[in-house]
């Protein structure tokens, strides 16, 4: 359906064209099953939805009669399916009055559309309560002009009798229903329109979206949010020029980090977007090229002075990978009396340089951060060969194997791994966390049992691909060192997870320790993920004279507005 904001009934047509011309090439369809595309929130009214569908199957069967391949059995039928009563009735009124249009404007086609005039009712539909008081409401206008001694006459007097004991109101009541009786509708819905009115819930804001992608060719741009859509843009910047900037943004000196952020906003966002900017909460869309870049870091507005606060400390910015697959279904989530955690640390290979100390502090720390706070913590923390002395005495080993079987059969709400990553340009696949054994896939993982509502991944390169902190980078470097979040998020998607944490460079142990004090707290107090990050954020930009371009490392996939129900009241009693 295209880019945000792109969709139009040209574009709808085009599609149901080319669905009913495949549908039609099967071997023995002739009935399509469909829903209505196209007639969402924020995109075409439902009357341009059916327009757009009719219009597709008649050019269908015009390219099917003028091609010259053999067609055996064309579709004869198209069912549309829709779970609410009310839009059901909608559709099918819009359906009768195309074909009425189409009839009086004698177009000419290969084929000859007739519409079934009544609804055929299915197992799962549903009547929303707008459309209940909507009939209830038609009910008592049609029990208004009924005979006065007859059933609905009498019900109507007992309903009107609860209206107060003031007689004059009780007669505008019925005054007034009887009054509508005149005004007979055109339609089989009913007159009125019910609309509720809820105060708006914390974190339930519908998220800005800025889409970013290369096609191959050029950079392009889309954006959307509540009140409008800016169309498809064309970026004019080179991709070598994203690769140097990557380079820059790649751990920045505290003192080029202002520069940094304003420039970024210059080079790549229209002037168009600003309003999506200001909306709440924003979603970066993003292609696996154009996912290298720290958003994060993006200026809120052209000329900003360096030092102020940038878009993602200010407000939940998170991302979302454009990919080819569908996401793996959400498992049912279980009844949740307790929180229940992984924390995996420092899995890495003493003997090859690949253990980190710093990775094994934070997990110890988060262990203990979240047992305080009530949760059920399974620990794995160093490699088999690390003895199991001082702080890991009574700590199990980060084995990959049992690793591997508690991810699969643990049933856990969140994991934490600290420790090295691995990730091969060329084989996206090949990407997952360092094990004294080797390498753990996600793709290894399989199914797990639950899927976890988040996985946060302290997970730096490994230092046999970059050296993190060493130097200067080159552009092919940074490229690895900010392709690997990305690809391990994606990765993980593909499991069933919907959020992933992770940081685009390696960490200052001291503020993994307080982003992740910062996080968990948060979430655990019943705060979306989006805000849960932002507060992290926020917690190193304050402090940046001590951790530098931190805040910006860290980086979330996934919906900024969803909420874990993951809030815990402190250790578990009895």
């Amino acid at each position: 359906m295209g880019r945000p904001g792109t969709f139009d009934t040209v574009g709808l047509r085009r599609l149901v064209s080319g669905l009913v011309v495949a549908a039609t090439a099967l071997p023995t369809a002739e009935t399509l099953c469909a829903v209505l595309i196209g007639s969402g929130e924020g995109t075409l009214t439902t009357a341009q939805a059916v327009r757009g569908w009719l219009d597709g199957i008649s050019d269908a069967f015009d390219e099917i009669a003028s091609s010259r391949d053999a067609y055996p059995v064309p579709v004869r039928r198209i069912v549309f399916a829709e779970r609410e009563r009310g839009r059901a009735e909608e559709i099918l009124e819009e359906l009768g009055s195309g074909l009425a249009a189409r009839a009086e404007e004698g177009k000419t086609r290969s084929t000859t559309l007739t519409l079934n005039q009544r609804l055929k009712r299915g197992s799962g539909g549903t009547v929303s309560v707008e459309e209940s008081i909507a009939l209830m409401a038609e009910a008592l206008v049609r029990a208004a002009s009924a005979p006065t001694r007859s059933a609905k006459s009498k019900a109507l007097q007992t309903l009107i009798a609860g209206c107060g004991p003031i007689e004059i109101v009780r007669g505008l009541a019925l005054e007034r229903l009887r009054g509508e009786c005149a005004h007979q509708p055109n339609t089989k819905r009913p007159r009125f329109r019910v609309e509720r009115r809820t105060a708006q819930l914390r974190g339930a804001e519908i998220p800005g979206r800025i889409s970013f992608w290369d096609d191959g060719q050029v950079i392009r741009s889309a954006a959307i949010h509540q009140a409008a859509t800016v169309p498809e843009r064309v970026v004019g910047v080179a991709r070598d020029v994203v690769d140097d900037l990557t380079a820059k943004m790649t751990n920045p000196a505290p003192s080029e980090v202002g520069e940094l952020c304003d420039l970024m906003n210059r080079l790549l966002m229209p002037a168009e977007f600003e309003d999506v900017l200001r909306s709440g909460s924003v979603v970066f869309e993003v292609d696996r090229e154009m996912a290298r870049l720290h958003w994060e870091m993006l200026a809120h507005a052209v000329g900003q002075e360096q030092n102020a606060m940038p878009l993602a400390v200010r407000k939940p910015v998170a991302r979302q990978l454009r990919t080819t697959y569908s996401p793996a279904p959400t498992r049912p989530s279980r009844n949740r009396g307790e929180f229940r955690a992984l924390v995996i640390g420092d899995p890495g290979d003493p003997q090859k340089g690949e253990d980190l100390p710093g990775a094994r502090i934070e997990a110890l720390r988060v262990k203990e951060l979240l047992e305080a706070r009530g949760c059920k913590v399974d620990a794995r923390i160093g490699a088999p060969s690390v003895p199991r002395d001082g702080p890991l005495a009574d700590v199990k080993a980060a084995d990959r194997l049992d690793v591997l079987s508690l991810l699969l059969c643990g049933d856990y709400d969140l994991v934490h791994y600290a420790g090295h990553g691995n990730f091969d340009p060329e084989q996206p696949n090949r990407v997952g966390w360092l094990f004294e054994r080797g390498l753990l896939t996600p793709g290894e993982i399989g199914r797990p049992r639950q899927v976890p509502a988040v996985i946060v991944s302290n997970a730096c390169l490994s230092a046999r691909t970059s050296q993190m902190l060493a130097g200067a980078r080159t552009s092919e470097q940074a490229r690895t060192e900010a392709g690997l979040l990305p690809t391990l998020a994606d990765e993980f998607f593909k499991l069933g997870v919907r959020n992933y944490v992770g940081a685009a460079w390696e960490v200052n142990d001291v503020g993994a320790e307080l982003f992740a004090r910062i996080f968990y707290e948060t979430v655990l107090d019943g705060e979306s993920f989006g805000e849960a990050v932002r507060r992290g954020r926020e917690a190193l930009w304050r402090d940046r004279d001590t951790y530098g371009a931190l805040w910006a490392a860290y980086q979330h996939y996934g919906d900024p507005a969803s909420e874990a129900g993951l809030r815990t009241d402190g250790p578990n009693e009895g």
